[in-house]
């Protein structure tokens, strides 16, 4: 008897803890199935990657190409850097070697939400540029009206617009999302803030989101 009560308390105990691990697993996978590459096909690029002596991105193409990335890829990264270069060049970002970079350009979130900022518990600060994408932290009401807005955009374009309104402008979307992308990425964002924390951000230029509490 005290044998088959054990099963069924450990049973009970793995089955509750299922749905948070489980979920939170099938969201990533969701969401880098949506796009067609993962964080890591993303991150593998660095040794590719050099900031040369005019302060420019520049991509080993030939190199990469010859270790097997593919095509579409490298050129989605390359478009990447078309556009940070263009933002070096005018000034609003310093590049440095190890492939950190400064922004010069002033934040431009403006969310209603801010007004009551003593209730919202967390940080937010301005959009921080890296050659993989982007990335910022959000206090609770901010997470809450991105996670909001995200779920209420009913086409690819309309999430889009707010991705760009909370990093003040981003890379162009990727073929292949479907509309309800940006609910699955509204749920990460409502999970990661369950506490009121706030949440850390982060997004590739290919869109696939790391989103973690505060």
């Amino acid at each position: 008897m005290k044998k088959i009560l054990i099963i069924i308390l450990t049973l009970m105990l793995l089955f509750s803890a299922v749905p948070t691990v489980f979920g939170q697993d099938v969201e990533s996978i969701s969401i880098e199935r949506e796009i067609g590459f993962t964080t890591s096909d993303i991150m593998g690029l660095e040794k590719y990657i050099s900031v040369n002596k005019k302060g420019f991105f520049e991509l080993d193409y030939l190199l990469a190409v010859r270790d097997n990335i593919q095509k579409e890829l490298l050129e989605g990264q390359q478009n990447y850097f078309n556009e940070l270069n263009k933002l070096i060049a005018e000034n609003k970002l310093i590049a440095f070697p190890d492939l950190t970079i400064k922004s010069n350009i002033k934040d431009q979130l403006d969310l209603n939400i801010q007004l009551n900022k003593s209730s919202c518990d967390g940080v937010t600060k301005p959009t921080e540029y890296h050659w993989w994408g982007y990335s910022r932290l959000l206090d609770s009401c901010n997470a809450n009206g991105l996670a909001a807005d995200l779920a209420g955009a009913a086409s690819i374009s309309a999430g889009a617009a707010v991705i760009a309104g909370i990093f003040g402008g981003v890379a162009a979307v990727p073929p292949g999302i479907a509309a309800a992308y940006w609910g699955l990425v509204s749920a990460r964002i409502y999970a990661n803030n369950s506490h009121s924390t706030g949440i850390y951000f982060g997004m590739t230029w290919v869109y696939v989101f790391n989103i973690e509490p505060q």
